[in-house]
């Protein structure tokens, strides 16, 4: 099996490197530095075409939403992505729109399609413990299922939830758009229990076994108390995704609630310190009681991601 893995940052290049022990692999990443770096036993191609010329199967692992259209969708609807009888096994945490219309033409192009949109870090990349959401044919999952295991087996967790790709995108949103919602909450009641006079090291452990418990709590609360702003993922990635769900959000006749506080949390501490931050900036500004104000005359929960729809192809 020949699989070409486009997208080799810091998820990709664990996970070409994962999928090089079961298949030959050939990676292509606009940035040729990271190629260099994958080191010996990974082919490298100076172009995507040239990557996922007579590629059996096809690994995304992009950025976000504007490179899944821009690289994924462009090109297959060029016909120079996918031959007839590949498969595209998309980790892009993207659109559902997007992950809709890519199934559609991978069908109308006698290919497959199925999106996989991961939680993990690159640790869980190098050993096999990624989580993925499954959207697509039964019939095109069974056939990634190779790669699949390779990439979950180890301790991680494949869930096939839907034939509709957009399903698997929709949910992977969701779930990432009640994280940072919880962040913030999780912010804001340490930052009142030391404001009041409870330390956070002894509010943390009672969290830890309540009824507020958590993923979160049990994983990230230490980084969060150790001023830790995982920039890794940059604040403004971050934004997109909840950008889109925000979209969906008033889409579906909510006009305001959790999930768009959040936005306006995340939007406003956007636009004061820019991209340069990460995951847990927002909840460091809230913890520190140094959240901006909204600028007057503008609304926070502003988009900037294209219109989404909720209904399946």
């Amino acid at each position: 099996m020949r699989i070409a893995v486009l997208g080799v940052g810091r998820m990709g290049a664990p996970i070409a490197r994962r999928l090089a022990d079961i298949a030959e692999v050939v990676a292509f990443d606009p940035d040729g530095s990271r190629l260099t770096a994958l080191g010996p036993g990974i082919a490298v191609a100076a172009t995507q075409d040239d990557a996922t010329a007579h590629a059996d199967l096809i690994v995304a692992v992009l950025p976000g939403a504007r490179e899944q259209r821009e690289f994924l969708l462009t090109a297959l609807e060029a016909g120079t992505l996918a031959e007839p009888g590949a498969l595209l096994l998309d980790l892009t945490s993207g659109h559902p729109d997007t992950a809709r219309e890519l199934q559609r033409t991978a069908r109308r192009c006698g290919a497959g399609y199925v999106a996989a949109p991961m939680g993990g870090d690159p640790s869980a990349a190098a050993s096999g413990k990624l989580d993925l959401l499954l959207g697509g044919a039964a019939r095109d999952v069974e056939r990634a299922s190779g790669a699949i295991e390779a990439l979950t087996g180890n301790g991680g967790r494949a869930r096939h939830i839907s034939e509709d790709a957009g399903a698997a995108t929709l949910a992977k949103l969701l779930v990432n758009g009640l994280w940072f919602a919880q962040a913030v909450a999780v912010a804001e009641a340490v930052r009142t229990g030391e404001q009041a006079g409870l330390p956070a090291a002894v509010f943390r452990d009672v969290l830890r076994g309540s009824a507020a418990d958590s993923a979160f709590v049990d994983r990230y609360l230490d980084r969060l108390l150790a001023g830790d702003e995982m920039v890794e993922l940059g604040l403004d990635r971050v934004m997109e995704e909840l950008d889109i769900v925000e979209t969906l959000h008033r889409s579906a006749g909510i006009d305001d609630g959790v999930l768009s506080a959040s936005h306006d949390i995340h939007a406003r501490v956007l636009a004061a310190s820019g991209a340069a931050g990460g995951e847990l900036t927002t909840v460091q500004h809230v913890r520190a009681g140094r959240l901006p104000h909204c600028q007057p005359g503008r609304d926070a929960r502003e988009t900037s991601s294209p219109p989404a729809s909720a209904s399946p192809s």
